[in-house]
């Protein structure tokens, strides 16, 4: 089905800004609704919040910053990627990818 138009700017907008520190209220704002209202568009058409959704977009790009280049340090690739600390970027790959990032670089051929 077609997305709510304030989900679909709050998409873009987030595909284009991942990496920066965003809030709900700030993505609502430029999606031009609540952000009560787009927290539930996000729970009832993306099944996800957006907190959750942002962790994942952050790990996909982590993903493809430690494939680009495979000895680039692990904090950096954080950094890159949105994460302010070390341990919540760990966490949360491990949340997406089921292995820490040390694990998955060595795993997919690097280091």
């Amino acid at each position: 089905g077609k997305l709510h138009d304030g989900l679909r700017k709050a998409l873009l907008f987030l595909g284009e800004h991942h990496a920066e520190a965003v809030s709900l209220g700030q993505l609502a704002q430029r999606a031009h609704v609540s952000p009560s209202h787009l927290g539930f568009l996000f729970r009832s058409e993306l099944k996800t919040t957006f907190k959750s959704l942002l962790q994942r977009l952050r790990v996909e790009r982590a993903l493809q910053l430690m494939a680009e280049d495979p000895r680039q340090r692990i904090t950096d690739i954080a950094l890159s990627a949105g994460f302010a600390d070390l341990s919540h970027f760990e966490k949360c790959f491990r949340r997406v990818t089921g292995v820490s990032p040390r694990e998955y670089r060595r795993r997919h051929g690097a280091g």
